[in-house]
C-alpha cells in the first residue's frame, strides 16, 4: 500500500467523520467517489458481511490494494468478510445524485499528509 495514497485516504475519511461527528454509516458512495478522484483507479461495490447480516458498501481499489477506511472499521466483527458485486462505474454514477447533500468540499491543496 502506498504510504501516500494511505495518508490521502485516512485524511478524507477523518474528515468526513469529523464533520458527521462520527456518523457516517451511508456516505461511502460519496467517500469512495471522493477517494477515487484524488488517488485515482476502481470503485467497487460489494457487501460488508457479518453474522448478523450483511449491507451494500462502496470502497476503491488501487493496483489490487483495497482503500476501504469504513469497512477496516468493522474488520474484527464476528464474520466479516467483503463480498463483491461489481465494479460498475455506471451505478455508482445513477446513485451518487442521491448522495450528493452528504458531499463536503475536499481540495487537495488541503490535504495533510503529516500525522
Amino acid at each position: 500500500m502506498s504510504d501516500f495514497d494511505k495518508k490521502i485516504v485516512d485524511f478524507i475519511f477523518k474528515k468526513y467523520k469529523k464533520y458527521y461527528d462520527n456518523e457516517i454509516q451511508g456516505c461511502c458512495p460519496i467517500i469512495a467517489d471522493t477517494i477515487q478522484k484524488i488517488i485515482g483507479d476502481e470503485i467497487v461495490c460489494d457487501y460488508l458481511s457479518f453474522n448478523v447480516g450483511k449491507r451494500e458498501h462502496w470502497w476503491v481499489e488501487k493496483k489490487e490494494i483495497v482503500y476501504d477506511p469504513m469497512g477496516e472499521e468493522y474488520i474484527n466483527e464476528p464474520g466479516f468478510r467483503r463480498i463483491e458485486i461489481h465494479r460498475d462505474l455506471i451505478e455508482i454514477n445513477k446513485i451518487l445524485p442521491l448522495f450528493e447533500q452528504y458531499r463536503i468540499l475536499i481540495n487537495e491543496e488541503e490535504i495533510s499528509y503529516e500525522d
